[in-house]
């Protein structure tokens, strides 16, 4: 079975998914990983701004907020 490795940026409203990896700088990584937002952390996308942005994700038990740049330098892999 293939994966697919996307952006959080690109993920459907309740589509499940793994962080795959940070592409952020040192710092905004170490934030979010803070966060608990680490590779293997399984992700939830549960609304979105009007806009599109920001984006609230469901993970390890709360909701968070994460903005587009966030959210397009996050990769994941769906679970299908």
């Amino acid at each position: 079975m293939k994966k697919s490795i996307i952006a959080l940026s690109d993920l459907k409203i309740n589509e499940l998914c793994l962080l795959s990896r940070l592409s952020f700088g040192k710092e905004k990584a170490l934030r979010l990983s803070e966060l608990g937002l680490v590779k293997g952390t399984e992700l939830k996308i549960v609304k979105r701004a009007p806009s599109g942005f920001p984006i609230a994700v469901f993970t390890r038990g709360y909701e968070l907020c994460l903005n587009r740049s966030e959210c397009e330098n996050i990769v994941v892999e769906v679970v299908e």
